[in-house]
């Protein structure tokens, strides 16, 4: 449940900001979004159509997993995060087929990412897909000489 904007204003008078800070997937899912817009608007048209991303849905797509991954293993901070999201809301496109660059606050949005105790690790997503045993071979003959390699 989200708080009431009274509450948190409140709360961030008194220095207790972090009661009332963006949850790390509402930064994730925003700061998507505005680096799409970014792209949409300040990329190359003619890259962006050979790569495939014609629409926002196209640039969200091609980077979820390497902006979800972003900051795994670190502490998020939430007040950071906010920063980062409102400069980049503020950015124009340096040139043409140009895209801006970072804000300097999105490089402190996730911290002390060799001090974090193991149980609040953020982990990175699961990929099954190497799991699986390679085949067998069964291309040699039973009566080889090659039975036991």
């Amino acid at each position: 449940m989200r708080r009431s904007s009274k509450a948190c204003l409140w709360v961030l008078t008194v220095g207790l900001s972090s009661a009332c800070g963006m949850e790390r997937g509402e930064f994730v899912a925003q700061y998507t979004d505005l680096y799409c817009d970014q792209v949409l608007a300040c990329g190359d048209s003619a890259i962006l159509t050979y790569e495939g991303i014609v629409e926002h849905a196209d640039c969200e797509e091609r980077n979820a997993e390497a902006i979800g991954t972003w900051g795994v293993g670190c502490r998020f901070d939430a007040a950071a995060a906010e920063v980062c999201l409102e400069e980049m809301a503020l950015q124009t496109c340096p040139g043409e087929g140009l895209l801006p660059t970072l804000p300097d606050a999105c490089a402190t949005v996730y911290v002390r990412c060799d001090e974090v105790p193991e149980d609040t690790l953020l982990s990175e997503p699961s990929d099954d897909s190497d799991d699986e045993a390679p085949p067998e071979d069964t291309d040699l003959p039973e009566d080889s000489d090659q039975k036991s390699r």
